[in-house]
């Protein structure tokens, strides 16, 4: 039956995409081009969806749209811009490599598209000035328009397997809350971490999160915002702390489901199953969600990024300010057409921002503002409402440290993460931070403004 069930699944994903190639049966009005990282039936069903509605709209009625889906959309890129044949959109795989393109003048600014106002004014309103900063990747024009958006500042568990192995347990104020709660599961002969580094082609980079978000909270936005642009050394005492915090999680013995070898070749997107197992092998994840149904099962939820200080004040970041880090999938374009700047124009409104969050529920969000006030309306006190709520808390938010640096020096940072996993002493740490001092001197001139980090607009009413 299950095997029937895939058969079944596949030929729905079949007809959906025939569907989007086909502009919904509506009048030839040409062809649009898009290069995508979702290669999954479901996530790509998500996007889909996006296109169904851009196809109803307007100005899509009758456009055929070709997808292009891949995971190596960096690689896929650089081919066809060699060949001068580049898709009309892509996902790109950071703002990094987007500033890298808009330097080279391979991507068209987007701030003519809009109204009277510009685009960017119409981001600015509908999304707030963070997120238009962070779609502007760095640069003076708006060249990126997020598809989806995420918050990475979360510690997910499942709430039965837990109190099972620590009865009574609270949620982490501080660091050393979380490293009490973690020494506690080992006393009760459970395994603390669901670790998984594994995502080709950037394998790695769920280290980075780690890195980032101790940062974030043991120093600040400013010193982040300059980790980010490549202006704070690795070998700081600001960087070098984090790193050692880190290591105070992934170096205990028992600490990682499969031990650190086990986190390494373990993909990325399996990270969670050992935690809702009939038998849970692990029971703290870190990150974004990865899952549409998984945080509600068996009492599921999550808690913030602990601060490395006091306890952050009552009702948490909302309340508090706590920073979140955070990231979105941007879409620029590569070839200029109408269909282009009609389905960008239409991916800016509330209406394509909705789509995607609502079909996954609780596992991405949009930065704009109409959407993230009905999710929260009609969430309640759910996870995906909470996750919401931070992003219009007016707290700050960072972008994702290793998505804002240049290309050579976030594939370096990647590696490095994967280095000290295999061997988390200090003289190993020492080696792995020269050398992305190295990497960081010889790459190109840092970005030139604060915007990698920003605060969040506050919630309407």
């Amino acid at each position: 039956m299950a095997r029937s069930v895939r058969r079944a699944g596949r030929a729905a994903a079949a007809l959906l995409l025939a569907a989007v190639l086909a502009g919904c049966g509506a009048e030839d009005r040409g062809t649009l081009s898009i290069l995508v990282p979702w290669t999954s039936d479901e996530e790509f069903g998500h996007f889909a969806e996006i296109i169904k509605g851009f196809q109803r709209s307007g100005e899509g009625r009758g456009v055929r749209v070709l997808p292009n889906r891949t995971r190596a959309t960096r690689q896929v890129l650089e081919a066809s811009i060699h060949n001068r044949r580049p898709p009309n959109l892509a996902i790109v795989p950071s703002p990094g490599v987007l500033r890298d393109y808009a330097g080279e003048g391979l991507v068209r600014p987007l701030d003519g598209l809009g109204g009277g106002g510009g685009l960017a004014r119409e981001v600015g309103r509908r999304y707030g000035a963070a997120w238009l900063g962070f779609e502007r990747a760095g640069t003076a024009e708006l060249y990126g328009i997020a598809v989806k958006a995420n918050v990475k500042s979360l510690v997910w568990y499942n709430g039965a397997a837990l109190g099972a192995a620590a009865p009574g347990w609270k949620p982490p104020g501080t660091w050393r809350d979380l490293l009490a709660l973690q020494d506690r599961i080992v006393g009760a002969r459970g395994t603390p971490w669901c670790m998984a580094m594994s995502d080709p082609p950037n394998s790695g980079w769920p280290g980075t999160d780690w890195i980032e978000d101790i940062l974030l909270h043991q120093a600040g936005p400013e010193e982040y915002a300059r980790f980010a642009r490549g202006t704070l050394p690795w070998r700081s005492e600001r960087v070098r702390g984090a790193w050692r915090a880190w290591g105070e999680i992934v170096g205990g013995a028992g600490h990682i489901r499969g031990g650190r070898l086990g986190a390494m070749l373990t993909a990325y997107g399996r990270r969670d199953d050992p935690m809702f197992a009939a038998a849970p092998g692990c029971h703290l994840g870190h990150g974004a969600t990865i899952s549409t149904s998984r945080p509600g099962a068996g009492g599921g939820g999550f808690f913030p990024f602990p601060a490395f200080s006091s306890p952050p004040p009552a009702g948490g970041p909302a309340a508090g300010g706590a920073p979140s880090v955070v990231s979105a999938d941007l879409m620029a374009m590569f070839r200029d057409s109408p269909q282009a700047r009609a389905f960008i124009r239409y991916l800016v409104g509330a209406e394509a921002q909705g789509m995607w969050p609502a079909a996954a529920k609780g596992v991405a969000f949009s930065p704009h503002l109409s959407v993230l006030d009905d999710q929260i309306r009609r969430g309640g006190g759910d996870a995906a409402a909470r996750i919401a709520r931070l992003l219009v808390s007016g707290a700050p938010l960072c972008f994702d440290a290793s998505d804002w640096m240049p290309d050579a020096m976030a594939n370096a940072f990647y590696r490095a993460t994967l280095e000290y996993l295999d061997s988390p002493t200090s003289a190993r740490l020492e080696e792995i931070l020269r050398q992305l001092d190295t990497v960081r001197t010889e790459a190109k001139a840092p970005v030139p403004d604060d915007t990698a980090c920003g605060t969040a607009p506050t919630q309407k009413g």
